[in-house]
């Protein structure tokens, strides 16, 4: 899988259930930095899942939620990127033990359900397992096409890539060995 986010000359891609990030930004040439180890580098920091905004993978808001309390159909439709799909409201606490409600679409289009899959994967690759909400998704065979306005697809399609965008452009280099370096420098 690749996902190309908004920043220009950079790319995720997960390849036998390592999560890779690779950068041409910046002027410096071509960077791949296997990013498999961040979950056991916030473990080790003393971090409940992540960095300083609670993330260490591709999660769906700020807060991680430590537990799903009840998945809802409204019965609204709705269409995002040309695909029909319903409005969903999804009950969750966070590691604080605030309750959060948010809205979504999801549907049951093979394309969205193949995509949360693939978002699946990545956060079990990233972190060692999927974050609660994706995975009370992915569990009821259907794929998200908005969560709140944090998330939206734009569009999806079925059309083939080039073999060439699923490859390493670079050695990769370990995240959890460049953190060990810059903690060893004087």
């Amino acid at each position: 899988m690749r996902i190309t986010p908004g920043t220009p000359g950079t790319y995720m891609l997960v390849r036998d259930g390592t999560l890779y990030a690779a950068t041409t930004a910046g002027g410096m040439g071509v960077h791949v930095v296997d990013l498999s180890s961040l979950g056991e580098m916030a473990g080790s920091m003393g971090a409940d899942s992540g960095g300083a905004d609670g993330q260490t993978g591709p999660q769906i808001t700020i807060e991680t939620a430590e537990e799903v309390t009840g998945l809802e159909a409204t019965g609204r439709q709705e269409v995002v990127a040309g695909i029909e799909g319903e409005l969903y409201e999804i009950g969750w606490i966070d590691s604080g033990g605030e309750h959060h409600t948010d809205q979504m679409v999801l549907t049951d289009n093979p394309l969205a359900v193949e995509m949360g899959q693939a978002f699946a994967a990545m956060a079990a690759a990233t972190n060692g397992e999927v974050e609660p909400r994706q995975a009370a998704i992915v569990e009821r065979g259907l794929g998200i096409l908005r969560y709140g306005q944090a998330f939206v697809v734009e569009s999806l399609t079925d059309e083939s890539r080039p073999a060439s965008e699923f490859e390493l452009p670079a050695e990769p280099t370990n995240i959890g060995d460049m953190m060990g370096a810059f903690g060893s420098a004087p």
